[in-house]
């Protein structure tokens, strides 16, 4: 959801070149948002306070085994407090070159 909303906001045809990389690109999948992904989103907000968007993608995530979840948000790096956590956490802050 939140990968479109800025692109509606202002270009239809950056809308649908982001609709488009989404459903072309190979190996990544949306996954639907069911009642499983509802209660792990919703433990994600009880317990650590994370937005409802944020605590869905990371639902999604835990709940189709991915390997990694990159981002941005740094807020994001408590979950690395976790070891039993069944993905690990890329956040890109780590990797800005300096100069």
């Amino acid at each position: 959801m939140e990968v479109v909303v800025r692109p509606l906001r202002h270009d239809a045809g950056a809308h649908h070149h982001v609709l488009n990389f989404i459903n072309h690109t190979p190996h990544l999948e949306a996954i639907p948002i069911d009642v499983h992904v509802a209660q792990q989103a919703a433990s994600l907000r009880a317990f650590m306070r994370f937005k409802p968007a944020d605590a869905l993608v990371i639902a999604c995530g835990m709940l189709a085994q991915v390997a990694y979840l990159v981002t941005n948000d740094d807020k994001w790096k408590q979950l690395q407090a976790f070891p039993n956590l069944p993905l690990s956490l890329c956040y890109l802050g780590d990797h800005r070159t300096t100069e």
